[in-house]
């Protein structure tokens, strides 16, 4: 019974190490430099805010031209 538990937690311990050390322990994404990341995040971020830009813009009606004339009526 003893070998069995210990041979159970030697397999937990060597999926552990193995799964930290490919890089799915760490939260990184495994394939990935930092650097793709980091633009990979800067890009979100600038995504993001353009489309909040956007929404801003259509609930503001700054979306299309004004149908008002640009002529006075006497």
């Amino acid at each position: 019974m003893k070998s069995i538990s210990t041979l159970t937690l030697l397999c937990v311990i060597w999926c552990s190490l193995v799964l930290t050390f490919s890089g799915c322990g760490q939260g990184d994404q495994p394939g990935k430099t930092k650097a793709e990341i980091r633009r990979e995040h800067l890009r979100n971020k600038r995504i993001a805010k353009e489309q909040r830009r956007q929404d801003i813009n259509t609930f503001m009606l700054d979306d299309k031209p004004s149908k008002l004339s640009d002529k006075r009526i006497p």
